[in-house]
């Protein structure tokens, strides 16, 4: 193999106008109005918010919230808040979040561009990383992610590193050449990508290292294995559907049947037998010998011993200030809310990101599928009717689109079938999906026409300049309600009698309630206090708390619709007088509108009882995989 870079059609190197074409295109999508839509999401608001109270408080290990050890996720996302509002010498607020997100994002582009130039060596070089990673960036999911604070941009650019590690261990090793800085690298990218989400990012290189070896294994005609391979892989499939099936069955049950769950039930047993064929067949002797050599040479093993280091330290740090008992807890919750197999909507939500989620990528990426399902079926016809070739004994697959493939699959299956599903848990899958998008658009037999070239390079623009106007202005003006900040900005203005040391939510669980408060807001019903920080209060307990202090106090509470029960009937239950405040400013919660009650003890009658009125929203949970 060669060491020779990809180059364009000129002959010369184009990566520095790559890089700098590609930032462009970044800042007009991620940087441009940063702020101008509020905090609208529960994991940004919980981000921030963590992030504020560390910096507040000089902590820079342990993340709290209200005083609280909160361990739903390692602290790089909150390192990365603080630093940069150590750095503009302020406190953590929301424009530190959104260029963290934007940073990384940038990051993500960039190293799915390099991680591209290597993995599309043979198979389209610079032009089609540059293509993949231009379809990244204009990617519907991928910049929707970029502007609402996910955690899970963090994973882009290490998975990317980490993959083109893999590959290029793999072409010097088969070389013969020692692989070390590859695997430095990749170690760095491991550590990252820990220190970002933890074990779900972990795996990501597991199934990335061990699925290239099923890959080039698979694609290895000398290893079929013949009668054998395909009774074990029938039987693996056979197994794998009724596994698939009968397990997310039973979690449609649970949930209740819909039409997706009845659809999802359908792919989850499609993805089990597909799943349990794979296993199957790569059972024979030679073929598992492949798959051994593959792991060795992508250095995924010393790669993954790198990256937990940090991450272990890290955890150590904390059990020291903690104890075991409290890290353990933690442990337990993540573990039961996110390993979860076979749910029955998962695939069905997922399906819908991959159409989606890098832009014309996506489209790129269906369109060169079908195309590869229509010549692999006229293949096999020509094949059964004596037309073909034949095959060369020696064929196989270019080890670094292995890569690749192994990347692209592996994650949606992982993704699809661990989880309860939601749309960002794919974003370290879309740069692997944006780049076999590239590689299709620049290999298409119509690339040479000159208005093919500019029309992709249109689509391109337009996607970029539509998602900067959405995300920097229209979305603000069309969607603000989504966000707490104008209604929190009007219901504390003066003169309206209300103070943040007494309001508090009910049946809701929103921190940036108490970001844009500036104050602790108190959980009024069952809100879980490892989440909040607080202790929630029941109802009736603030009456009597009103009775002993008196004065009024706020509750920001979910206003039924046409139809439904009111929150202030549910107050006035407990004995508590009501008062609807009008606030100049909406805000809706799941669609629900929001509305804020002064209510006030009423000192008549007997005490109620205290489990009255203890009734509260649902234990809502991160489930943050």
């Amino acid at each position: 193999m060669s060491d020779s870079k990809p180059q364009d059609g000129a002959g010369r190197d184009p990566w520095a106008r790559h890089v700098l074409v590609l930032t462009a295109l970044c800042v007009v999508v991620f940087a441009i109005g940063p702020t101008t839509q509020g905090v609208a999401s529960w994991h940004e608001g919980q981000r921030l918010l963590v992030a504020r109270q560390m910096l507040d408080a000089g902590e820079w290990v342990v993340p709290r919230v209200h005083g609280r050890a909160y361990l739903a996720k390692p602290p790089l996302v909150y390192w990365c808040q603080m630093a940069l509002a150590s750095l503009r010498g302020d406190r953590v607020w929301l424009v530190d979040t959104r260029l963290t997100m934007a940073i990384w994002a940038w990051l993500g582009v960039l190293g799915t561009y390099v991680g591209g130039r290597e993995l599309l060596r043979g198979a389209g070089g610079a032009r089609a990383a540059f293509w993949g990673a231009a379809f990244l960036g204009t990617g519907l999911e991928y910049a929707r992610l970029a502007r609402l604070g996910q955690i899970d941009m963090l994973l882009a650019a290490p998975m990317a590193v980490g993959a083109w590690a893999m590959a290029r261990g793999l072409r010097r090793r088969a070389d013969g050449r020692p692989a070390w800085g590859s695997v430095l690298l990749g170690g760095g990218a491991a550590a990252v990508a820990g220190l970002a989400k933890g074990p779900p990012a972990l795996a990501m290189f597991v199934v990335v290292g061990l699925g290239s070896g099923v890959v080039l294994a698979l694609a290895d005609q000398r290893g079929s294995g013949g009668l054998w391979a395909r009774v074990l892989g029938w039987s693996g499939s056979a197994v794998g559907a009724a596994v698939g099936g009968l397990i997310s069955v039973s979690h449609a049950r649970e949930a209740g049947w819909t039409l997706v769950a009845a659809v999802g039930v359908l792919m989850q047993a499609a993805l089990g037998g597909g799943l349990g064929c794979v296993v199957g067949s790569v059972m024979t002797p030679r073929r598992l010998g492949v798959v051994a050599r593959t792991v060795w040479r992508t250095g995924v093993v010393a790669m993954l011993a790198l990256g937990v280091v940090p991450v272990l330290w890290w955890g150590a740090a904390v059990r020291a200030r903690l104890g075991d008992q409290t890290v353990a807890a933690w442990a337990a919750n993540e573990a039961g809310e996110n390993l979860v197999l076979f749910w029955a909507t998962t695939p069905v939500q997922n399906l819908g990101t991959l159409v989606y989620g890098a832009g014309l990528g996506s489209l790129a990426a269906v369109g060169g599928l079908a195309m590869w399902i229509r010549g692999r079926v006229g293949a096999r016809r020509a094949e059964r009717s004596g037309r073909a070739a034949a095959v060369d004994p020696e064929g196989g697959l270019d080890p670094s689109f292995g890569v690749l493939l192994a990347w692209a699959i592996g994650g949606v299956l992982m993704f699809s079938v661990v989880g309860r599903g939601s749309s960002r848990y794919l974003l370290p899958v879309l740069p692997a999906i944006a780049l076999i998008g590239g590689l299709v658009v620049a290999r298409a037999g119509w690339w040479g026409r000159a208005g093919v070239r500019r029309a992709v390079a249109i689509g391109v623009g337009v996607l970029a300049v539509a998602l900067s106007a959405w995300f920097g202005a229209a979305r603000s003006l069309l969607e603000g309600d989504r966000s707490p900040r104008d209604f929190m900005r009007a219901l504390l203005a003066p003169g309206t009698g209300v103070s943040p040391d007494r309001l508090g939510v009910y049946d809701m669980l929103e921190p940036s309630l108490d970001y844009y408060a500036d104050h602790p807001v108190r959980p009024i019903g069952g809100a879980p206090s490892h989440l909040t920080g607080q202790e929630p209060m029941p109802l009736w307990r603030l009456r009597r708390e009103l009775r002993q202090r008196g004065g009024s106090f706020t509750i920001l509470a979910r206003v039924e619709r046409e139809g439904g029960s009111s929150p202030a009937g549910r107050f006035e239950e407990v004995g508590l007088r009501v008062e609807r405040l009008e606030i100049g400013a909406a805000w809706t919660y799941a669609g629900t509108p929001v509305g804020a009650f002064m209510v006030t003890a009423d000192t008549d009658g007997q005490e109620p009882d205290g489990q009255a009125g203890a009734r509260g929203g649902p234990a809502d949970s991160e489930s943050d995989a």
